[in-house]
């Protein structure tokens, strides 16, 4: 940046009579969403999401870190249901916060730097994309680093417009907080990096000292983890070199993953939002009797925020596919939920230039209902309440409550009071202890070592079952439901006799 002024943000002027979405109308939208998309996963849903099951674990013990993964999730799990209740609902509600948060940023960071019509699209395409609506009561650890990676992009391009130590705080500390989120987060650092060079930041004091005071602070918020990482051996390294970083495809595989993986990067997850893009574009087609189209602001600035967007929403997702390539990595289609809003929002700025009049937002909203009511009646037919044909064998139907139907009772009585410990694998174990009113604590596929929530002697005198597949409950166990069984003790699952 060198000594240039301050870049002001782009705002093409609104159309005569149509005054562009406000921060208040987006803030309803957004909850108007949320309400919606809230009120139809959780009526439908028998059982809560896998990674909300997990976090529901978790939280019975505050740790700097977990076998798999760094602890900032599950304290605001905690957190949450602390006050909620320690039932499914908090973390629905948590896990929509973090997704419709991340959203307000996107759109607000869009608002300054490419204007409200632009950003008023944005935001519909961005709904659309199934990371967004279909998941909307995911708590995991992306949704954490998605809220923290929305606020490095708004503290990243608040450096453009003003360089400021502050900023470079703030930045170094969502960074941190994102790290505490997910490992994830260094392809962030990385685009901040690339975002410094291409502000030629070595040549302005300000980002100069900046870039090391950003990286003090989030090595700050950090450390702690990072203590924690030395003292238990790595864990959450060695869990992802063993589930998806060392894999170590060969180079066929490799490039045969890849390329699917992009795929469904570019052509799946986010096709509904092209859709919408596709619907905003051909309504603002030049009509007879309209004038010259707005001007979208200064060309350098336009050229900027381009080039700043197209980092955001492309970079990371290559970097991803660069390390399969490399590595052999198996790349998980999730791990673009923190990015895929801001791909829409780089492919936006690839489009031909065409004025975003008030037509191009009117096509664009009605194509946006028209998406949410096909979604919300295809999440009707899979669920549970949906003709037989048109169920799904997705996770959220599964038979929690028959589950609990068949284990709560009888291992009380058999037990002589209140269930403690439910031993098994943390999934079903986990979704079984959701239901059962006393909420008992799950030994994770009977490993003390990866359930600090539980000692040695607590399990020796604690009411504790241990729950397994079988096909036939074996001698000494019970059958649970078709599938599954359970038997009094803390015994692991893995070692149980086959029936």
């Amino acid at each position: 940046m060198g000594s240039e002024p301050p870049m002001r943000g782009l705002h093409a002027p609104p159309p005569a009579g149509r005054a562009p979405l406000s921060a208040r109308t987006a803030a309803l939208l957004l909850l108007a969403f949320g309400v919606v998309w809230l009120l139809a996963l959780a009526s439908t849903a028998v059982t809560p999401p896998l990674d909300n099951v997990e976090q529901s674990i978790w939280l019975r013990s505050l740790q700097w870190g977990y076998y798999k993964h760094p602890p900032l999730p599950t304290w605001l799990a905690a957190a949450a249901s602390a006050i909620g209740g320690h039932g499914p609902l908090p973390l629905y509600l948590l896990g929509a916060t973090c997704t419709l948060g991340s959203l307000l940023i996107f759109w607000q960071l869009l608002r300054e730097c490419r204007g409200p019509q632009f950003a008023h699209v944005a935001l519909l395409a961005a709904l659309c994309v199934t990371f967004y609506n279909g998941r909307l009561y995911y708590f995991n650890h992306n949704v954490v680093m998605m809220l923290a990676i929305a606020a490095m992009v708004w503290a990243c391009w608040r450096l453009s417009l003003r360089p400021r130590l502050a900023t470079w705080a703030v930045l170094g500390l969502c960074a941190g907080l994102g790290m505490l989120a997910k490992y994830q987060t260094a392809v962030a650092g990385v685009c901040v990096l690339l975002w410094w060079l291409q502000l030629r930041g070595w040549r302005h004091p300000v980002h100069r000292i900046g870039l090391w005071l950003g990286g003090a602070v989030a090595a700050l918020v950090f450390l702690p983890h990072a203590l924690w990482l030395w003292q238990h051996d790595f864990a959450p390294l060695h869990y992802a070199q063993h589930s998806s970083l060392g894999v170590g495809l060969g180079p066929l595989a490799r490039l045969k993953h890849t390329l699917l993986w992009l795929a469904d990067w570019l052509f799946n997850r986010p096709v509904l939002a092209w859709l919408v893009l596709a619907a905003a574009w051909w309504g603002a087609r030049p009509q007879p009797g309209d004038g010259a189209a707005p001007a979208a602001g200064p060309a350098v600035a336009r050229d900027e925020s381009r080039r700043f967007l197209l980092l955001w929403g492309m970079a990371p997702a290559l970097m991803m596919a660069l390390l399969g390539l490399a590595l052999g990595t198996d790349l998980q289609l999730q791990w673009l939920t923190a990015f895929t809003l801001w791909t829409v929002a780089a492919v936006m700025v690839l489009l031909p230039a065409r004025a975003l009049t008030w037509r191009a937002r009117r096509a664009a909203a009605w194509a946006f209902a028209a998406l949410q009511l096909l979604l919300l009646a295809q999440l009707l037919l899979s669920s549970v309440y949906g003709p037989e044909r048109w169920r799904s064998v997705h996770w959220r139907n599964f038979p929690s409550d028959r589950l609990a139907q068949g284990v709560a009772q009888p291992a009380r009585e058999l037990l002589g009071g209140p269930i403690d410990i439910i031993s098994g694998p943390y999934t079903e174990a986990g979704a079984l202890a959701l239901r059962m009113a006393e909420h008992p604590r799950v030994l994770i596929d009977g490993k003390l070592a990866i359930s600090p929530w539980i000692s040695a002697e607590e399990l020796r005198r604690a009411r504790v079952i241990s729950l397994f597949p079988a096909t036939e409950p074996p001698a000494g166990a019970y059958r649970a439901m078709p599938g599954w069984a359970w038997r009094p003790g803390g015994t692991d699952a893995k070692k149980t006799p086959p029936p």
